[in-house]
């Protein structure tokens, strides 16, 4: 899937050019399929596409749009070996809305991130958020996801640690609001 494409150029000028590429996927519907289709390959870039859709969909309601993905996202992250690429395809996941049976199965991918020492630590922390996202909407979850965190912590760098640890903190204060 490495076919030439007119988004390379696009993509690689996000950095110096982010509210202008941001606004032009707002104003051309069609580049954002065309990147979508881009962010599935194995093209090293591919993370970018990933990353300018999230941006789109801080600032916009894509919601409807980016969802039309989500099969693909979903199929695609259990395909992709690059950390990066692996961590904007779950961020994205935590902003469009899933059915329980895709929430099910980015949870247990997620989850067995969690475990593999192998990948970085930003990865699990996106990992990580994700399923804490899944214990604000099913607070039963929440005392496992704390057994979870202690297995895990110590391979964390301190920022992450501390960080996942205030999540953790928040979450169990919303569900007790409950």
């Amino acid at each position: 899937m490495n076919k030439p494409n007119n988004i390379e150029p696009f993509l690689n000028a996000i950095g110096i050019m982010q509210e202008h590429t941001i606004l032009k996927l707002k104003s051309n519907p069609d580049l954002i399929e065309e990147i979508a289709e881009y962010s599935f390959s194995d093209n090293p870039d591919a993370w970018k596409a990933v990353w300018i859709l999230n941006l789109y969909l801080d600032r916009y309601d894509g919601q409807q749009i980016i969802s039309h993905y989500r099969d693909a996202f979903i199929e695609n992250l259990h395909k992709i070996q690059k950390d990066g690429h692996i961590r904007e395809i779950i961020k994205l996941l935590t902003k469009i809305k899933l059915s329980e049976e895709h929430e099910s199965e980015v949870f247990d991918y997620c989850f067995s991130q969690l475990s593999n020492n192998k990948i970085q630590a930003s990865v699990r922390a996106m990992s990580f958020q994700f399923i804490l996202n899944a214990a604000k909407k099913y607070p039963e979850i929440t005392e496992e996801i704390e057994y979870i965190f202690e297995d895990i912590k110590n391979y964390l760098s301190p920022g992450i640690r501390s960080s996942i640890q205030n999540k953790i903190m928040k979450t169990e204060l919303l569900n007790n609001k409950k």
